[in-house]
């Protein structure tokens, strides 16, 4: 196996099992050569089991974007997926 993605949707009906489950995939990334890296994103990070928070090196918090950030971002798309094509003759 060269990568898992799991989804609460996948997780959440495993209920206790879904602990089991993720102890295979750590167990999985022992012996891979490949290295490593799982990223966990949920707005409510305090309802992961223990299990799983006791396994994390680090956890990076984003926040909701600015005004002045959400303005570059719609400007940055528009540029991208409007203006870019428009100027090329695309549809």
């Amino acid at each position: 196996m060269d990568y898992a993605i799991m989804t609460g949707g996948d997780v959440a009906p495993m209920g206790k099992e879904g602990v089991t489950a993720m102890h295979k995939v750590f167990d999985w990334a022992n012996t891979s050569r490949n290295g490593f890296m799982l990223v966990l994103a949920s707005n409510q990070p305090e309802q992961f089991d223990w299990a799983i928070n006791d396994r994390l090196d680090e956890m990076v918090e984003f926040d909701v974007p600015t005004l002045e950030e959400r303005e570059r971002l719609v400007r940055q798309y528009f540029d991208m997926f409007v203006l870019k094509p428009a100027a090329e003759g695309k549809r």
